[in-house]
């Protein structure tokens, strides 16, 4: 037994012989599914125009992660598209498609990239929305 040191036993691979450099690579793999998933998401916004918007910000985050600059960016025009699709502010059919916790993100990051203009019209879709949406709100 006095030939016996652990040191011979000990090495980088654990016990399923795996190298624990795989925990980064897997980690960078789960984050290029993730940006996948998030930019499947945002591409059938923009591709779907009459189907609702499965997820709401929160839901968003956590799925995805924070939205990226580039992202809000981009449903800032799916939006926008939206808005001059449906013919004016109280038709029901922008609330229908974003619901109101999309408008107000989207209105916020605009504001706070300082495009005054996208946020004013979006501060009037709100702010003008339809009555039976405050009755829906409200129950």
């Amino acid at each position: 037994m006095s030939d016996f040191d652990w040191d011979d036993f000990e090495s980088d691979d654990d016990l399923f012989g795996t190298n624990r450099d795989d925990d980064g690579k897997e980690s960078e793999r789960l984050a290029s599914l993730k940006r996948v998933h998030r930019m499947m998401f945002i591409n059938d916004i923009e591709k779907f125009r009459t189907q609702t918007v499965p997820l709401d910000p929160t839901e968003f985050i956590d799925l995805f992660g924070k939205p990226t600059n580039e992202d809000m960016r981009i449903l800032t025009q799916a939006l926008l598209a939206d808005y001059h699709v449906y013919d004016n502010i109280h038709s029901t059919n922008i609330y229908d498609r974003w619901g109101l916790a999309w408008i107000y993100e989207i209105m916020d990051f605009n504001a706070r990239i300082e495009e005054y203009e996208i946020s004013a019209i979006l501060r009037d879709v709100i702010k003008d929305r339809p009555i039976n949406i405050e009755k829906i709100i409200n129950e």
